[in-house]
């Protein structure tokens, strides 16, 4: 999930795209199947695969509905100016998140 998040503070062209997309339902699309993790496929009419890729996606566009391409991080005093920590509020956000892809998947 971070690196989805570090992409939607980099690349204001995948912020377009996610609300481009409204509220429809993202589907990762992989050849695998039913088998898949992080997508799936179409089979007999229904689709089958665990699609973790596609409910982080869902999430991100969440976010970006509320912060825009404003970081989650806060500096930490304890490193460089250039890396950074999660502040406690997103760590307990992305927490949740993944409790949840856990529960669907």
């Amino acid at each position: 999930m971070r690196a989805l998040d570090a992409r939607r503070c980099s690349d204001p062209e995948f912020c377009r795209v996610l609300l481009d997309s409204c509220d429809s339902m993202l589907r990762h699309y992989e050849a695998s199947g039913a088998s898949s993790y992080w997508g799936g496929s179409f089979a007999k009419g229904s689709w089958a695969g665990r699609n973790v890729l596609g409910l982080l996606l869902m999430d991100v566009r969440a976010v970006v509905k509320v912060h825009g391409d404003r970081p989650l991080t806060v500096p930490s005093a304890s490193t460089s100016s250039s890396r950074h920590r999660l502040s406690d509020q997103a760590t307990k956000w992305f927490e949740q998140r993944r409790r949840r892809c856990r529960r669907r998947a």
